[in-house]
């Protein structure tokens, strides 16, 4: 059995999703991981297949915008708002990237912020699809939506902000 892992963004997103391809690989499953070029040596170094998805989240976070989305923390909805800017011009070339990823898999994995695009693919593909996000993603009043950002600490009302954030990111 093929299985591609789908996971966007940064190294702490990334490498929990290499152990488990190295677990899954160690089982007898064939494993690729489809995330960003910069991750392609560590990939690699633990014997996984690997395929290349637009983007590299370091260039984005260090640049002008990127700055400015993460100064924007405090303000939940410019914060969407700057998520959502920052990732316009390159989340069609990030899906064709999970398509082309994900051409032989029998069976497709996604991190958080590749779920946008795993379970349409899998569906259009016929094959299984296991969400495998490491944040919660069901709204809860403990924890907010992973991309949210944190409640001011001022704010009396955590819980409500917490499920609300769920909402406000879909």
């Amino acid at each position: 059995m093929r299985i591609t892992i789908i996971t966007l963004g940064s190294r702490g997103d990334a490498q929990p999703y290499i152990a488990l391809g190295a677990a899954l690989q160690a089982a007898g499953y064939a494993v690729r991981i489809a995330t960003h070029d910069e991750f392609e040596p560590l990939i690699r170094s633990h014997g996984l297949d690997f395929a290349p998805v637009a983007g590299n989240p370091r260039e984005i976070v260090q640049s002008e915008r990127g700055k400015a989305w993460l100064e924007s923390q405090s303000n939940p909805l410019r914060f969407m708002q700057g998520l959502k800017a920052i990732t316009r011009d390159m989340i069609w070339q990030v899906a064709d990237d999970c398509i082309a990823a994900s051409a032989d898999a029998d069976l497709l994995m996604a991190s958080t912020l590749g779920l946008f695009a795993a379970g349409h693919i899998a569906e259009a593909r016929g094959i299984p699809f296991i969400p495998a996000p490491l944040q919660p993603i069901q709204p809860s009043s403990y924890v907010g939506q992973s991309t949210f950002p944190l409640p001011p600490r001022w704010l009396p009302f955590k819980g409500a902000y917490n499920r609300f954030s769920y909402t406000a990111s879909s």
